[in-house]
């Protein structure tokens, strides 16, 4: 899950002004970082129909920061041919996440149906939001090293996101399955919209062996091309 697809943003302006740069500034090294990641799940069967779970993330950064996201959902099977689940996340980046644009609060809502059609076809849908809430710090002009007495203000991005997906699935006697896959996201706050179709192919040289192949088609409409300033540093869910 994602708060912000990178493959659902614009291209960078190239007529763009690059950022001031000092080149007496010290260079922040990458292999310096280090996280620490503890998650957990929990899950009860209730009879042939329900489940439930509980699931929960940590993550701790040597940039002197934390992240937290817990959830929990249910799963719904009636029957050998039709499934429901709906799950619900929380997630949380404290503002000590300077380096990565400040605080970050965000909501995420999957829905989920699978549905046999044949003995041979599966529909999958999925749909998903994500309500986002920024709390970045920005100066009043970009600058790679910041000075001190350059004044600092909050200011609140929120944005909605919403993506559909639906999938149709064929099994063949061959032992081949074919996956036709449509996937629309919209985020009509920051002017971003996306369409994906796209197709794979399975191919069960054995139970244990599979030989998989997928292409896909990826067009984007989008009205702001400085998203990638603007939302830096999202949770890749």
């Amino acid at each position: 899950m994602k708060l912000f697809n990178s493959q659902d943003a614009p291209l960078a302006d190239p007529d763009a002004p690059d950022a001031p740069v000092d080149p007496d500034a010290p260079v922040e090294d990458l292999d310096d970082i280090t996280q620490h990641l503890i998650d957990g799940e929990i899950s009860k069967k209730y009879g042939d129909m329900l489940t439930l779970f509980v699931k929960g993330e940590i993550i701790s950064d040597s940039r002197d920061f934390y992240t937290y996201k817990p959830g929990a959902g249910v799963s719904l099977d009636f029957g050998s041919t039709t499934s429901v689940s709906a799950e619900g996340h929380y997630f949380f980046r404290d503002d000590d996440a300077e380096v990565l644009g400040g605080e970050i609060t965000a909501v995420n809502i999957i829905l989920r149906l699978r549905q046999v059609l044949t003995s041979h076809t599966a529909l999958f849908v999925e749909y998903e939001t994500v309500i986002t809430d920024i709390d970045k710090k920005t100066t009043s002009e970009p600058a790679v090293n910041i000075e001190p007495e350059v004044a600092v203000e909050d200011v609140d991005n929120n944005f909605t996101s919403n993506t559909i997906a639906v999938q149709i699935s064929r099994y063949f006697d061959n032992q081949t399955a074919l996956h036709g896959r449509i996937r629309y996201y919209d985020n009509t706050d920051i002017g971003v919209q996306s369409f994906a179709p796209s197709i794979r192919v399975d191919k069960y040289l054995g139970w244990a062996t599979v030989l998989s192949g997928k292409y896909r088609f990826y067009m984007n409409n989008n009205t702001n091309v400085e998203v990638f300033t603007l939302w830096t540093g999202l949770p890749d869910w």
